[in-house]
């Protein structure tokens, strides 16, 4: 069970501050839980609801290997034992909005997968092209795009091509990456314990 408290995400995420960028599958979309704390402090609570107004998803786990993408050559593709990824190295390193961008055509989708144009990219050879896509209305869903090494929620591995929908707090998982889904408000509130604790250290 990973640990979401104040105290473990400090000593972690200082830790791994400035290795954020090595080893980094996540390209240009990837952000650190403490930068998102250093930066409600600097801009205050209005204007940091203003500008981050959307979901994120922040990295609870990935797989052991320090390889360029983090893959593992001698894992099989449908490999979807949980017992390979490492949550305490991962945690907080890399966090995501999902938030539609241009490069992708579909109006209501924010896609997730390893090439250029989708909205949120993890650069793995394990993950597919077009691996999923978050969908965007009065509820969030998720459906997996027919990848090569499948989507789960909260362990359970979904249907190819079924809309399922996602509730603040669950865990999403493409591949060994896994990530905890939080809607704006939850997320800020989870931010703003941490700011307190920032503030004591």
């Amino acid at each position: 069970m990973i640990d979401l408290s104040a105290s473990f995400f400090y000593k972690q995420d200082m830790i791994d501050k400035k290795k954020i960028e090595e080893k980094n599958p996540f390209s240009f979309w990837s952000q650190s839980l403490i930068g998102l704390v250093e930066k409600l402090e600097e801009i205050g609570e209005e204007e940091f609801r203003n500008i981050y107004p959307h979901p994120i998803l922040i990295l609870i786990g990935g797989p052991e290997t320090e390889s360029d993408d983090w893959s593992d050559p001698k894992t099989a593709e449908n490999n979807d034992n949980g017992d390979d990824i490492n949550e305490k190295r991962s945690f907080g390193k890399h966090v995501s909005f999902v938030e539609k961008t241009d490069r992708n055509p579909f109006g209501s989708w924010v896609t997730v997968g390893r090439a250029g144009n989708n909205d949120i990219i993890i650069r793995s050879s394990k993950i597919s092209k077009l691996h999923a896509a978050f969908i965007i209305g009065r509820e969030y869903k998720i459906i997996d795009k027919g990848s090569a090494n499948g989507t789960m929620i909260n362990g359970t591995k979904i249907e190819s091509g079924k809309e399922v929908q996602i509730n603040s707090g669950d865990r999403i998982r493409f591949w060994r990456y896994e990530f905890q889904f939080f809607m704006p408000e939850e997320f800020f509130q989870l931010l703003l314990r941490h700011a307190r604790f920032h503030r004591k250290a």
